[in-house]
């Protein structure tokens, strides 16, 4: 054995993990950094667990498999996904070089995915089929909660990080209108969401009228405070249930942008209720369909055609 090798600080591939992020905790990191460190090295080790079968060995992966991993990063997900996942490795072989491998080994050099320029992009959202599909899977559910988030995602182009944060407080209705606050972080201001008739009657179902006023969370998580990964699982799952893949929060979000432009809402006007500029909201969601162009067109045609007549 060699004597200036540094033996493993614990003994198995999670205890590593849990001295790296005790390390990161010490030096002043977020706990939510920590907490997306330590989903990456996680992901590490089922990696490796469907490699080899068996636990990981970090001195052996850092020497030996960085790029293999690399490269399975980048054929399953996304070049930013992956990209952020490399970052967290990245700490972890900085404090690895020092607490884990042999006195003045080097650390191989672990390179970003390269992803191509898209110049544009449309986002996902659903077509009306689909969001009919959606709503009758959450109502024929029974659930109250899951078919509030629904009808709040839907409906309301809320984030996902401003539904976690809801409270009753912020929820008022009436018998003919209602209102949601929500405070948008990036831009540092309040506003106010009108809800419309199936959202203020989901939170009426949820309890809203023993519930208004209090500081309780409007949804709850499975300890208490509602999490984003909670609410991305169970909007994938309620998807699912109605035969639609890739369901997400921004693809409600995205839905219900779609729809208002659809509806010819000013542009404008949603910018200010969301916080997206204008002119990325048409250039992002308007034309919605390929045909849309041609049959505007054929109209106004048809339209001046009938005024020269």
């Amino acid at each position: 054995m060699d004597p200036h090798a540094r033996s493993e600080p614990a003994s198995t591939p999670r205890d590593v993990i849990d001295l790296f992020c005790d390390s990161a905790l010490q030096r002043g990191l977020s706990r939510n950094t920590i907490k997306n460190y330590r989903s990456d090295l996680e992901e590490v080790i089922r990696w490796a667990s469907r490699q080899v079968g068996n636990d990981l060995d970090w001195v052996k992966f850092i020497r030996h498999d960085l790029e293999d991993y690399r490269q399975y990063l980048r054929g399953h997900f996304r070049g930013v996904t992956a990209n952020r996942k490399l970052a967290g490795l990245r700490a972890f072989l900085e404090w690895a070089a020092v607490e884990i491998l042999d006195e003045g080994e080097s650390v191989p050099e672990l390179h970003r995915v390269e992803t191509p320029q898209v110049s544009w992009v449309r986002p996902r959202w659903l077509r009306q089929e689909e969001q009919n599909r959606l709503l009758e899977a959450v109502r024929s559910s029974g659930n109250e909660q899951n078919r509030a988030m629904i009808m709040l995602l839907l409906y309301t182009g809320i984030r996902t990080s401003e539904l976690c944060e809801l409270r009753w407080k912020d929820v008022h209705i009436t018998d003919k209108k209602g209102l949601v606050g929500v405070h948008r972080a990036s831009a540092g201001i309040d506003v106010e969401l009108p809800l419309n008739r199936p959202v203020r009657q989901s939170l009426i179902d949820l309890g809203y009228s023993q519930k208004k006023g209090g500081t309780g969370p409007v949804l709850l998580g499975r300890s208490g405070q509602l999490t984003r990964r909670w609410v991305e699982i169970m909007t994938r799952q309620i998807g699912e249930r109605a035969g639609i893949p890739d369901v997400t929060p921004l693809a409600l979000r995205n839905t219900f942008i779609a729809n208002m432009l659809r509806l010819g809402v000013n542009p404008v006007i949603i910018s200010d209720l969301l916080g997206d500029r204008a002119l990325d909201l048409l250039r992002y969601y308007a034309p919605l369909e390929g045909e849309d162009l041609t049959v505007a067109v054929e109209r106004m045609a048809d339209r001046l055609g009938s005024e020269d007549e």
